[in-house]
């Protein structure tokens, strides 16, 4: 593997360990936790970053924090996608 592909690697640990263990994103895991297979489809269906807005879109009360982290959420969704979070994952 490349020095690129092992720096994405890197950031996509840094990025799931971050939305595991900051306080801040309690509610989104929770969001996540809970809805998780709707996410799923999400991704599966429209992609990881257009899947934000659907996301967004399952709790009225947390529709701005999701917009305001979207950044995080994408990276969020791609290791959804690509198998590397699993909702066992999520702490």
């Amino acid at each position: 593997m490349d020095d690129f592909n092992k720096q994405l690697k890197r950031n996509l640990r840094n990025n799931i360990s971050e939305f595991n263990t900051n306080p801040k994103y309690s509610s989104i895991r929770d969001l996540y936790k809970t809805n998780f297979d709707s996410i799923v489809t999400f991704i599966n269906k429209i992609g990881h970053k257009l899947a934000i807005e659907d996301i967004a879109q399952l709790d009225n009360n947390l529709t701005q924090q999701v917009m305001d982290n979207h950044l995080l959420l994408k990276e969020i969704n791609k290791a959804i996608s690509s198998g590397e979070l699993k909702l066992s994952d999520i702490k």
